[in-house]
Protein backbone atom coordinates (compact mmCIF):
# COMPACT_ATOMS: atom_id res chain seq x y z
CA UNK A 1 0.00 0.00 0.00
CA UNK A 2 1.34 3.44 -0.68
CA UNK A 3 1.18 6.07 1.87
CA UNK A 4 0.10 9.67 2.07
CA UNK A 5 3.20 11.74 1.88
CA UNK A 6 2.89 12.89 5.56
CA UNK A 7 2.10 9.93 7.31
CA UNK A 8 5.24 9.20 9.67
CA UNK A 9 7.89 6.33 8.58
CA UNK A 10 6.71 4.51 11.93
CA UNK A 11 3.31 4.04 10.42
CA UNK A 12 4.05 3.01 6.98
CA UNK A 13 5.52 0.07 8.77
CA UNK A 14 2.36 -0.73 10.88
CA UNK A 15 3.71 -4.58 8.67
CA UNK A 16 5.54 -4.81 11.42
CA UNK A 17 3.39 -6.11 14.22
CA UNK A 18 1.07 -7.48 11.65
CA UNK A 19 3.85 -9.84 11.19
CA UNK A 20 3.17 -11.04 14.91
CA UNK A 21 0.07 -9.77 15.45
CA UNK A 22 -3.05 -12.40 16.84
CA UNK A 23 -5.56 -10.86 14.87
CA UNK A 24 -3.86 -12.26 11.02
CA UNK A 25 -5.47 -15.86 11.85
CA UNK A 26 -8.75 -14.66 13.02
CA UNK A 27 -9.45 -12.75 9.73
CA UNK A 28 -8.03 -15.34 7.90
CA UNK A 29 -10.72 -17.93 9.27
CA UNK A 30 -13.64 -15.31 8.75
CA UNK A 31 -13.03 -15.64 4.75
CA UNK A 32 -13.72 -18.65 4.66
CA UNK A 33 -11.37 -19.71 1.72
CA UNK A 34 -12.13 -22.69 -0.04
CA UNK A 35 -9.66 -25.04 -2.18
CA UNK A 36 -9.78 -23.56 -5.76
CA UNK A 37 -11.39 -20.26 -4.92
CA UNK A 38 -9.85 -16.54 -6.60
CA UNK A 39 -8.86 -14.66 -3.64
CA UNK A 40 -8.36 -10.61 -3.64
CA UNK A 41 -5.63 -9.30 -1.20
CA UNK A 42 -6.12 -5.41 -1.14
CA UNK A 43 -3.59 -3.37 -0.38
CA UNK A 44 -1.33 -6.41 0.09
CA UNK A 45 1.67 -4.16 0.23
CA UNK A 46 4.76 -6.70 0.58
CA UNK A 47 2.68 -9.83 0.59
CA UNK A 48 3.00 -11.04 3.72
CA UNK A 49 0.07 -12.39 3.77
CA UNK A 50 0.01 -14.02 0.36
CA UNK A 51 1.87 -17.56 1.29
CA UNK A 52 -1.09 -18.53 3.61
CA UNK A 53 -3.80 -16.90 0.92
CA UNK A 54 -1.70 -19.44 -1.30
CA UNK A 55 -1.89 -22.45 0.99
CA UNK A 56 -5.47 -21.84 1.59
CA UNK A 57 -6.65 -21.70 -2.32
CA UNK A 58 -4.54 -24.80 -2.74
CA UNK A 59 -3.09 -25.54 -7.02
CA UNK A 60 -6.34 -24.85 -8.50
CA UNK A 61 -7.02 -21.63 -7.03
CA UNK A 62 -5.81 -18.10 -7.63
CA UNK A 63 -4.45 -15.34 -5.32
CA UNK A 64 -4.43 -11.95 -6.05
CA UNK A 65 -2.67 -8.90 -4.70
CA UNK A 66 -3.17 -5.66 -5.56
CA UNK A 67 -1.35 -2.85 -3.95
CA UNK A 68 -3.01 0.57 -4.93
CA UNK A 69 -1.75 4.31 -4.90
CA UNK A 70 -2.58 7.47 -3.23
CA UNK A 71 -0.60 10.16 -5.17
CA UNK A 72 0.36 10.56 -8.83
CA UNK A 73 3.89 8.92 -8.27
CA UNK A 74 3.67 4.62 -8.24
CA UNK A 75 6.88 4.07 -7.70
CA UNK A 76 6.85 3.36 -3.92
CA UNK A 77 3.76 0.44 -5.06
CA UNK A 78 5.80 -0.93 -7.50
CA UNK A 79 8.76 -1.63 -5.75
CA UNK A 80 6.76 -3.01 -3.17
CA UNK A 81 5.24 -5.87 -5.60
CA UNK A 82 9.08 -6.46 -7.22
CA UNK A 83 10.17 -7.04 -3.81
CA UNK A 84 7.09 -9.24 -2.91
CA UNK A 85 7.41 -11.14 -6.68
CA UNK A 86 10.83 -13.11 -5.44
CA UNK A 87 8.64 -15.39 -2.69
CA UNK A 88 5.94 -16.02 -4.98
CA UNK A 89 4.01 -19.58 -5.89
CA UNK A 90 2.65 -20.33 -9.05
CA UNK A 91 -0.95 -19.30 -8.08
CA UNK A 92 -0.27 -15.83 -6.57
CA UNK A 93 -0.31 -12.56 -9.47
CA UNK A 94 0.66 -9.43 -8.32
CA UNK A 95 -1.13 -6.09 -9.63
CA UNK A 96 -0.66 -2.25 -9.36
CA UNK A 97 -3.87 -0.55 -9.51
CA UNK A 98 -6.03 2.03 -8.35
CA UNK A 99 -8.35 0.87 -5.56
CA UNK A 100 -11.09 2.77 -7.04
CA UNK A 101 -10.96 1.33 -10.42
CA UNK A 102 -9.66 -2.87 -10.06
CA UNK A 103 -9.11 -4.12 -13.25
CA UNK A 104 -11.62 -7.66 -12.92
CA UNK A 105 -14.54 -8.81 -14.05
CA UNK A 106 -17.88 -8.16 -12.35
CA UNK A 107 -18.81 -11.25 -9.61
CA UNK A 108 -15.23 -12.67 -10.24
CA UNK A 109 -13.68 -12.95 -6.18
CA UNK A 110 -14.39 -15.83 -3.94
CA UNK A 111 -13.23 -13.92 -1.08
CA UNK A 112 -11.55 -10.50 -0.30
CA UNK A 113 -9.19 -8.90 2.50
CA UNK A 114 -8.58 -5.19 2.97
CA UNK A 115 -5.99 -5.00 5.98
CA UNK A 116 -4.87 -1.52 7.66
CA UNK A 117 -5.89 0.18 4.59
CA UNK A 118 -8.81 2.11 4.89
CA UNK A 119 -7.60 4.16 8.00
CA UNK A 120 -5.03 5.80 5.10
CA UNK A 121 -7.84 7.09 2.72
CA UNK A 122 -9.62 9.96 3.04
CA UNK A 123 -12.84 8.87 1.23
CA UNK A 124 -12.94 5.36 1.19
CA UNK A 125 -16.34 4.69 -0.48
CA UNK A 126 -15.20 4.08 -3.90
CA UNK A 127 -12.70 1.29 -2.84
CA UNK A 128 -15.08 -0.80 -0.76
CA UNK A 129 -17.51 -0.30 -3.67
CA UNK A 130 -15.54 -1.50 -6.03
CA UNK A 131 -14.57 -4.66 -3.71
CA UNK A 132 -18.51 -5.21 -3.57
CA UNK A 133 -18.56 -5.06 -7.40
CA UNK A 134 -15.89 -7.52 -8.19
CA UNK A 135 -17.25 -9.79 -5.33
CA UNK A 136 -19.20 -12.74 -6.52
CA UNK A 137 -22.62 -13.28 -4.52
CA UNK A 138 -22.70 -14.47 -1.40
CA UNK A 139 -18.93 -13.87 -0.88
CA UNK A 140 -17.16 -12.45 2.10
CA UNK A 141 -15.13 -9.35 2.31
CA UNK A 142 -12.93 -8.72 5.84
CA UNK A 143 -11.68 -5.53 6.79
CA UNK A 144 -9.30 -4.82 9.41
CA UNK A 145 -8.31 -1.10 11.04
CA UNK A 146 -6.32 -0.49 13.67
CA UNK A 147 -9.07 1.45 16.14
CA UNK A 148 -6.38 3.85 17.44
CA UNK A 149 -8.83 5.47 19.99
CA UNK A 150 -8.06 2.44 22.52
CA UNK A 151 -4.49 2.35 21.75
CA UNK A 152 -2.57 2.67 24.85
CA UNK A 153 1.47 2.27 26.78
CA UNK A 154 1.60 1.20 29.98
CA UNK A 155 4.63 1.04 32.30
CA UNK A 156 6.84 3.57 31.22
CA UNK A 157 8.38 6.31 33.49
CA UNK A 158 6.32 9.20 32.48
CA UNK A 159 2.48 10.41 33.53
CA UNK A 160 -0.56 9.33 31.04
CA UNK A 161 -0.78 12.70 29.99
CA UNK A 162 2.25 12.64 28.30
CA UNK A 163 1.96 9.34 27.24
CA UNK A 164 -1.60 10.54 25.79
CA UNK A 165 -0.13 13.85 24.24
CA UNK A 166 2.90 11.66 22.32
CA UNK A 167 -0.15 9.05 20.98
CA UNK A 168 -2.29 11.90 19.22
CA UNK A 169 1.39 13.22 17.57
CA UNK A 170 1.79 9.84 16.62
CA UNK A 171 -1.97 9.49 14.97
CA UNK A 172 -2.41 12.87 13.71
CA UNK A 173 -1.57 12.06 10.20
CA UNK A 174 -3.20 9.34 9.47
CA UNK A 175 -5.79 10.53 6.77
CA UNK A 176 -8.87 8.12 8.57
CA UNK A 177 -7.48 7.21 12.05
CA UNK A 178 -11.70 6.61 13.55
CA UNK A 179 -12.59 4.48 10.40
CA UNK A 180 -13.41 1.26 12.36
CA UNK A 181 -16.36 3.72 13.65
CA UNK A 182 -17.87 3.88 10.37
CA UNK A 183 -17.06 0.33 9.31
CA UNK A 184 -21.00 -0.40 9.58
CA UNK A 185 -22.75 2.72 7.73
CA UNK A 186 -19.55 2.13 4.99
CA UNK A 187 -20.13 -1.57 4.47
CA UNK A 188 -23.83 -1.18 4.41
CA UNK A 189 -23.64 2.05 1.75
CA UNK A 190 -21.69 -0.12 -0.22
CA UNK A 191 -24.13 -2.79 -0.55
CA UNK A 192 -23.04 -5.25 1.82
CA UNK A 193 -24.58 -7.26 5.04
CA UNK A 194 -22.08 -7.13 7.80
CA UNK A 195 -22.33 -10.10 9.73
CA UNK A 196 -19.91 -9.77 12.46
CA UNK A 197 -17.38 -6.78 14.43
CA UNK A 198 -14.53 -8.48 16.57
CA UNK A 199 -11.88 -6.02 18.42
CA UNK A 200 -8.68 -8.63 19.07
CA UNK A 201 -5.93 -6.91 21.08
CA UNK A 202 -2.64 -7.54 19.89
CA UNK A 203 -0.10 -6.94 22.67
CA UNK A 204 3.65 -5.91 22.81
CA UNK A 205 5.87 -6.24 25.48
CA UNK A 206 9.29 -5.47 24.46
CA UNK A 207 9.77 -1.74 25.28
CA UNK A 208 12.69 -1.85 22.55
CA UNK A 209 10.27 -3.56 19.77
CA UNK A 210 7.32 -0.67 20.70
CA UNK A 211 9.88 2.11 20.48
CA UNK A 212 11.39 0.86 16.66
CA UNK A 213 7.54 0.82 15.87
CA UNK A 214 6.13 3.93 16.99
CA UNK A 215 8.57 6.42 17.20
CA UNK A 216 12.05 5.68 15.55
CA UNK A 217 14.31 8.67 15.79
CA UNK A 218 14.06 9.90 12.71
CA UNK A 219 10.20 10.55 12.79
CA UNK A 220 10.94 12.38 16.03
CA UNK A 221 13.87 14.15 14.44
CA UNK A 222 11.30 15.87 12.49
CA UNK A 223 8.68 16.78 14.82
CA UNK A 224 11.13 18.69 16.29
CA UNK A 225 11.69 20.62 13.22
CA UNK A 226 8.56 21.12 12.43
CA UNK A 227 7.88 22.53 16.26
CA UNK A 228 5.25 19.96 16.82
CA UNK A 229 7.51 18.55 19.90
CA UNK A 230 10.11 20.22 21.79
CA UNK A 231 13.54 18.68 22.47
CA UNK A 232 13.18 18.19 25.89
CA UNK A 233 10.13 16.22 24.99
CA UNK A 234 11.34 13.94 23.09
CA UNK A 235 14.61 13.43 24.93
CA UNK A 236 11.97 12.33 27.86
CA UNK A 237 10.29 10.07 25.34
CA UNK A 238 13.62 8.31 24.35
CA UNK A 239 14.56 7.61 27.66
CA UNK A 240 11.44 6.86 28.96
CA UNK A 241 11.64 3.25 26.00
CA UNK A 242 15.26 2.97 27.27
CA UNK A 243 13.84 3.01 31.13
CA UNK A 244 10.78 1.18 31.04
CA UNK A 245 9.38 -0.58 34.05
CA UNK A 246 8.87 -4.13 34.96
CA UNK A 247 4.87 -4.22 33.59
CA UNK A 248 5.48 -2.45 30.37
CA UNK A 249 2.73 -2.97 27.89
CA UNK A 250 1.58 -1.70 24.58
CA UNK A 251 -1.88 -2.65 23.61
CA UNK A 252 -3.03 -2.28 19.81
CA UNK A 253 -6.71 -2.98 19.11
CA UNK A 254 -7.29 -4.36 15.90
CA UNK A 255 -11.35 -4.30 14.24
CA UNK A 256 -12.31 -7.20 12.15
CA UNK A 257 -15.26 -6.58 9.82
CA UNK A 258 -16.94 -9.53 8.32
CA UNK A 259 -19.54 -8.73 5.47
CA UNK A 260 -21.03 -10.62 2.89
CA UNK A 261 -22.26 -9.61 -0.93
CA UNK A 262 -25.92 -10.40 -0.81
Amino acid sequence: MTYPDNLPESAKNLNLIAKAAGYKPVSYEYMQIRPGATVLDMGCGGGDDLPFLSQAVGNTGKVLGVDTFCRPSQLESRNVIKSAKSNLTANVSLFVMDGRQLGFPNNYIDAARIDRVLQLIQVPFPIVAELFRVLKPDSCLVACDPVWSGFKITGLPVDDQFIQKMLNVYTAPIPNPNITKDYPQLLTHAGFRVTSQEVYIDTITDPHIARNIFYPDQWLNKLVAEEKLSVEETNLWKSAFHAPRENFLCQIPMMIATSIKP
